[in-house]
């Protein structure tokens, strides 16, 4: 809710320019890109519960306070008043700042749900299972999308600005409890959430050497053979694990966490087998043709009523819904890799329409077609989004899915500063031709970045036993 009416409220305040709503998400994927990463080691430290709760109170709270000094911009525009300048920016500030926390807290919860638990919840269940238990889960995300949509563009039309404004901030003080409370409920319903989290320290083959030599006497029987038949003590299992950790992964489990810095977590990070899919992934983020703060300002610019943009991108979100209840089906017949190559392709398709409307004369049609393009590439976007999750769910280990989804998540908002950045470079609604240009390009380089991926796994797939091809997914 808050993400769709943060950019009508900018625009509310200062029209006939994208400035503010540029700022505000230049500021909030900056918050990401600078901390996304110690973030994500955050989450790999602490207790699942206690991540959850301090996320999710934070994240509110933040929101409320946000909303509270846009209500005082609604109320008094201070830029019109030279002498109320100060009080202005200082308020714009605040509601920079206090958005930025928001998506960092917003961040930890979807890394520690979407990266950890839902992989814990899928393990003991068939195969199968977690593709559909991660397409229930954005089906709920846009499900709310669509419900928060419509409701904010109704009120904003039929009762004011001021009152959504007002709206918003009482909801989200009331919601956090429902919020915690269902949460609590998957926790405590699900033994496996309670254990401790594995932690890592990164190490250097030396290190790997030094460990095998001080655990030969463990590691063979007496006729040097490996232990494989016979049980084996709890210590060798606990060695095997960290061996094997260590060979794959260059990590090793302590009882205590070092600290990674930024450069060690990017380094975790370029070593996955899904590395290429992840950039990819982040390309699309440099569009802005998501119905979001850029795009929704513009629109408004253009004339469309508050009402008429929150159909728009319910609209956009019951297409997503609709892809992720086809993307199983996809999944069972093509896998998570091709699948993402379809759906990539479906995207590039529908945005050509987009690239269409900036030559159409007619300002009404050309902002249908726009709208009907940015919806119906939805579907490619949430498919494609499903088949890169669950690549970096079944290849990234779980020592290290903290860091790697902070990595993740800091390249896609890099990539959306730099969006934002165009956008305060082309500031004048009227140019948005040129970001729907750029929009387009981007999906198109990551096209070609996971037509590489898909290659590469291709041939690896190839040069693999034909014994374990028939144990592969």
């Amino acid at each position: 809710m808050w993400e769709f009416a943060v950019g009508l409220f900018m625009i509310e305040i200062w029209k006939k320019s994208l400035l503010l709503t540029s700022l505000y998400g230049l500021v909030e994927t900056a918050a990401i890109v600078l901390f996304g990463v110690r973030l994500g080691e955050w989450v790999d430290r602490f207790p699942r519960l206690r991540v959850i709760q301090a996320s999710l109170a934070l994240q509110n709270l933040c929101v409320f306070s946000a909303t509270l000094a846009i209500l005082l911009l609604l109320i008094r525009p201070y830029h019109k008043d030279g002498r109320g300048l100060i009080v202005f920016i200082c308020l714009v500030a605040v509601v920079n700042i206090f958005g930025g926390i928001s998506a960092l807290a917003s961040l930890a919860t979807k890394i520690s749900l979407e990266r950890d638990w839902v992989i814990i919840l899928a393990a003991d269940q068939p195969s199968g299972q977690l593709t559909k238990m991660n397409s229930t889960m954005r089906r709920l995300d846009l499900a709310c999308t669509l419900l928060a949509a419509v409701f904010v563009g109704f009120i904003m039309s039929a009762m004011s600005v001021v009152a959504s404004a007002i709206g918003m901030a009482t909801w989200n003080i009331t919601c956090v409890g429902i919020e915690y409370w269902l949460l609590l409920s998957v926790y405590n319903g699900t033994p496996r959430l309670h254990e401790e989290k594995a932690s890592y320290h990164l190490v250097s083959e030396m290190d790997i050497q030094k460990l095998v030599a001080q655990n030969s006497d463990v590691l063979f029987k007496e006729d040097k053979a490996p232990c494989k038949q016979s049980p084996c003590p709890n210590n060798l299992n606990s060695f095997q694990l960290s061996l094997a950790l260590l060979n794959n992964h260059g990590t090793f489990l302590w009882h205590k966490v070092r600290t990674l810095s930024v450069f060690d977590g990017w380094k975790v990070y370029l070593r996955q087998e899904s590395m290429l899919a992840g950039i990819a992934f982040s390309l699309l983020s440099v569009s802005v043709l998501s119905f979001g703060t850029l795009m929704t300002a513009t629109l408004k610019w253009r004339g469309c009523p508050a009402y008429i943009l929150g159909i728009a991108r319910g609209c956009a979100a019951f297409i997503g819904i609709c892809a992720t209840l086809f993307y199983p089906y996809l999944h069972a017949r093509m896998q998570a890799l091709k699948a993402g190559m379809l759906a990539i392709m479906l995207q590039w398709f529908f945005l050509i329409l987009c690239v269409v409307s900036i030559w159409l004369k007619n300002l009404d049609i050309s902002t249908l077609v726009l709208m009907t393009g940015a919806a119906t590439a939805r579907a490619g976007l949430w498919m494609f989004d499903l088949s890169v999750t669950q690549l970096m769910q079944d290849s990234v280990p779980e020592v290290e899915r903290g860091v790697v989804a902070g990595v993740q998540n800091c390249m896609q908002s890099f990539c959306q500063l730099l969006a934002f950045v165009a956008g305060m470079i082309v500031h004048r609604p009227q140019d948005f031709g040129r970001l729907i240009l750029m929009s387009f390009g981007s999906v198109t380089m990551a096209a070609f970045v996971y037509a590489v991926q898909v290659y590469k796994g291709c041939i690896n797939r190839e040069e693999l036993p034909a014994s374990f091809m028939k144990d592969s997914p």
